[in-house]
């Protein structure tokens, strides 16, 4: 007994790719996925990542945690740096 998996093949993907998905890291995933098929060029990586994301919804859904970069990190060193001179100047 077989069964139908005709509907789209391009959703079996490498163990990697997966990886990478459930690490919510798709630039990644597409990246590998092309690197390891060479029938598939970017356009066709990025569309079977996403048949695969559409078929797996509760990993699209996914984001990553908030990090703090560029200007915020920028704006609590500024934070930080006023505090502790405003703490010096109360103690002396």
């Amino acid at each position: 007994m077989e069964t139908d998996r005709s509907a789209d093949h391009r959703t079996d993907l490498p163990a990697d790719v997966l990886e990478a998905l459930h690490a919510n890291r798709k630039i990644l995933a597409i990246r590998l996925l092309r690197e390891q098929r060479d029938d598939l060029d970017l356009k066709a990586s990025k569309e079977a990542v996403d048949a695969y994301l559409k078929n797996h919804p509760h990993l699209a859904r996914r984001r990553r945690p908030v990090e703090i970069t560029g200007r915020g990190t920028l704006f609590l060193a500024a934070i930080l740096i006023l505090a502790a001179w405003m703490i010096y100047r109360l103690q002396s």
